[in-house]
């Protein structure tokens, strides 16, 4: 099942192979920090088609595993990757609990 919400200004769903240029594009055109929890320019000079590959993969099986699930966060006018967020199960005994961020 592929997941995808829609806002009037964001598409959210899940992170796939297909995403790798616009994900790297994004990446290479960070601005310096502007703010205190924001990290800025990073250096992903290993974060190369095969490493994006891996996580892609290893994103899948975590989902498969009901452990946690990444989506990608796309502008819906431009489909520009802005970044990720992820939900990670806590908890699916009597109750469902998970976090998000």
């Amino acid at each position: 099942m592929t997941e995808v919400i829609y806002t009037e200004r964001l598409i959210i769903r899940p992170m796939l192979l297909s995403y790798y240029d616009n994900w790297i594009g994004s990446q290479n055109n960070r601005f310096p920090s502007q703010y205190k929890h924001d990290d800025g320019f990073k250096d992903i000079s290993t974060h190369n088609f095969e490493w994006f590959k891996e996580y892609i993969e290893e994103c899948s099986f975590l989902a498969s595993e009901d452990k946690i699930r990444v989506f990608g966060i796309f502008d819906k006018e431009s489909s520009t990757y802005l970044g990720l967020i992820d939900v990670i199960t806590l908890s699916r005994a009597n109750v469902d609990w998970a976090e998000i961020g």
